[in-house]
């Protein structure tokens, strides 16, 4: 890879999710050869999508960020249900989405 490569994606699709979380992180990011996958049984590895990221002063904290994404989702906790109006609400979320009530502790 590229200095400025950030992701070898296994494909297009996964290329574009990462491509979208960097946006999504102020980062400008963007896919090459992502019309090559299609063919990755017969292509070199070095044909893979691939996201790259033009700004050095963004690559590093690209790099973080997509670490951060092939470890997986993160756990959120385990769900709860508010105390105020008794509605269950899952972990990810740190109100009640009926009546704004904080989680509890």
């Amino acid at each position: 890879m590229a200095e400025s490569d950030i992701y070898l994606a296994s494909d297009a699709v996964n290329a574009e999710i990462v491509k979208d979380m960097l946006r999504a992180h102020g980062i400008d990011a963007h896919v090459e050869q992502k019309n090559t996958w299609m063919g990755a049984a017969s292509l070199p590895a070095n044909m893979a999508p691939r996201v790259r990221v033009t700004d050095p002063a963004q690559q590093q904290r690209a790099r973080e960020l997509v670490s951060a994404f092939e470890q997986g989702p993160v756990d959120h906790g385990s769900a709860w249900t508010c105390a105020e109006c008794g509605e269950f609400i899952l972990g990810q979320f740190d109100r009640c989405w009926y009546c704004d009530t904080p989680r509890p502790g």
